[in-house]
């Protein structure tokens, strides 16, 4: 009888365990939750974007659960800023959403060592999403060319920092990436009744109100767009060596440019029969490598020079004459400020250069005044009948430039799909 007994007892709980355990895997609940951030601020602000309704969610779970099994918190920031910047701001939202929690969970509901804080940093992949969704301006096509290369994601931003010299970064900036700036979460919780996602609970009562949403574009956009057109620029190594000079640099389209350069130095000193005078003209056609209208970076060039001179040591060394010259040149322009109109660029040109000459020196004094001998007389310098010619190197440089002039494009206008 005792045996008997023994197996219908074991045979009644062996059929409840699993009713027992399945009810109590049904009472527990998961959802999820997100908070948004102004631009780099950690508070959290209830009347930003629906955070209003989305607080009022997490407070009914927390006030109205029994228990709470665990909360993981994911936090993020917006590409805009520096990495290391962006890292602490995703970190601390992180740890002020923990603070909100506690704040307003019930006592013995959920311990602070069940709330896990996972910062993410920056919110790449939420961009991307974001841009593929809802970015549909003309230059849609470049901006998610950018964000599905594979590069780094410091190249990334430079490059949408660049693109239609910064307007669109500037636009993504203001209408993208807000939804990016988030600490959302997991809460694993036991099942309550459910509240509705458009109540709020203010002081002294229930109050309905709508659900925030995101203010569509206008169906007829107009992107104004600029281009440089003008760069005035000088060689800082000529002007360090008492060679004032100024270049003129027209854009053409998105990798191409004409330059005129001019260089002029005209100091003496009779007395001591020194004289530094130099005319230089150049004029050069470029081609960048980057097809960005940013026009930075590497380049190759011709050129072709002219120049008239006279230099003067001493009474017994001077030469007086005319030159010119072709070649090829080389240089990199750097964007290295947030304002692009500023840039500096370093350079090399090398070629073929040839001047006829006349040596010359100065005779004694006639009445306070040096008279000049075109005999000549310095033979180490007379080459082939006073004619030089040279290959090689012909000018080296660091230059710095600022875009004096843009050019307004027609403005774009479509019809948002």
């Amino acid at each position: 009888m005792r045996t008997i007994l023994l197996i219908i007892f074991l045979s009644f709980g062996w059929a409840f365990t699993p009713i027992y355990a399945q009810n109590m895997v049904s009472d527990m609940s998961a959802d999820s939750y997100a908070l948004y951030y102004y631009r780099d601020r950690t508070d959290i602000q209830e009347d930003y974007l629906d955070n209003a309704v989305q607080m009022a969610r997490i407070r009914h779970i927390l006030l109205h659960s029994t228990r709470i099994d665990s909360i993981t918190i994911y936090s993020y920031s917006s590409p805009e800023g520096t990495p290391r910047r962006n890292n602490f701001l995703a970190r601390r939202r992180a740890e002020v959403a923990k603070d909100f929690i506690l704040n307003n969970c019930a006592e013995g509901v959920l311990s602070a060592e069940n709330i896990h804080l996972r910062p993410m940093g920056e919110n790449w992949e939420g961009l991307h999403e974001e841009l593929d969704l809802n970015y549909h301006h003309p230059n849609r096509d470049k901006v998610l060319r950018i964000m599905r290369a594979n590069v780094s994601t410091e190249t990334k931003k430079w490059r949408l920092q660049n693109l239609d010299d910064g307007y669109t970064y500037k636009l993504i900036i203001r209408e993208h990436m807000p939804a990016l700036r988030m600490a959302t979460w997991v809460c694993v919780h036991n099942a309550i009744m459910p509240l509705a996602l458009d109540t709020v609970f203010p002081e002294g009562g229930v109050e309905t109100v709508p659900m925030p949403h995101k203010v569509a574009e206008p169906l007829d956009f107009v992107l104004v767009e600029k281009r440089p057109l003008v760069s005035l620029k000088t060689n800082l190594l000529s002007d360090a060596l008492l060679t004032p000079n100024v270049s003129l640099e027209f854009y053409i389209g998105k990798q191409y440019s004409i330059t005129g350069h001019y260089s002029f130095a005209w100091w003496s000193r009779d007395t001591k029969h020194l004289y530094y005078q130099l005319m230089d003209g150049q004029l050069e056609f470029r081609r960048y490598f980057k097809a960005d209208y940013s026009h930075s970076g590497h380049y190759l060039s011709v050129y072709g020079q002219g120049n008239l001179y006279d230099f003067s040591f001493d009474a017994e060394r001077a030469w007086q004459g005319e030159g010119w010259g072709v070649g090829l040149g080389y240089g990199y322009v750097w964007q290295p400020w947030k304002n692009k109109r500023w840039k500096i660029e370093a350079f090399i040109r090398v070629g073929y250069y040839q001047s006829l000459y006349d040596a010359y020196h100065a005779s004694d004094p006639y009445n306070g005044k040096y008279y000049y001998d075109w005999n000549g007389t310095i033979e180490s310098f007379i080459r082939r009948n006073n004619r030089l010619r040279w290959f090689g190197p012909t000018n080296i440089g660091v230059s710095f430039s600022y875009d004096i002039i843009h050019r307004t494009l027609k403005p774009k206008k479509y019809t948002q799909r």
